[in-house]
């Protein structure tokens, strides 16, 4: 059906992964060929920063790099903008980015998860 398509996903206009890329990814087999595929793209600092093994879950240290990365790139649209919108948009996301460490940290306390751990999870 159409609202199944992954281009219905895709948000037009950037450069970081092509329509075709993320179509892709949304077809992948399972999370060794999404981690291939996003070699290919310049999310790829995120799958160099990984590493081999951990406690949290590849696919969870996948996502939490991806957000840092985000929140890297946030932070400097302020710096690098500072009087246009980039510095609007920098503040915004990193409000967002907030809003999800509060989620996360309200999250894990319901769990009894100890600080480190909470940490580790942070966008940060």
């Amino acid at each position: 059906s159409a609202a199944s398509d992954p281009a219905d996903y895709f948000i037009r206009g950037g450069n970081h992964v092509i329509l075709k890329v993320f179509q892709k990814i949304t077809r992948a087999q399972d999370l060794n060929d999404v981690i291939e595929m996003i070699k290919k793209t310049p999310y790829s600092s995120v799958i160099a920063g990984m590493k081999p093994e951990g406690e949290l879950f590849p696919a969870l240290r996948l996502e939490i790099g991806l957000n840092r990365f985000i929140l890297r790139r946030a932070r400097k649209m302020g710096v690098d903008d500072p009087l246009g919108f980039g510095f609007i948009a920098g503040y915004f996301l990193q409000k967002y980015f907030e809003a999800v460490n509060l989620r996360i940290i309200f999250r894990t306390k319901s769990y009894g998860m100890y600080d480190s751990d909470i940490r580790s999870l942070l966008v940060v």
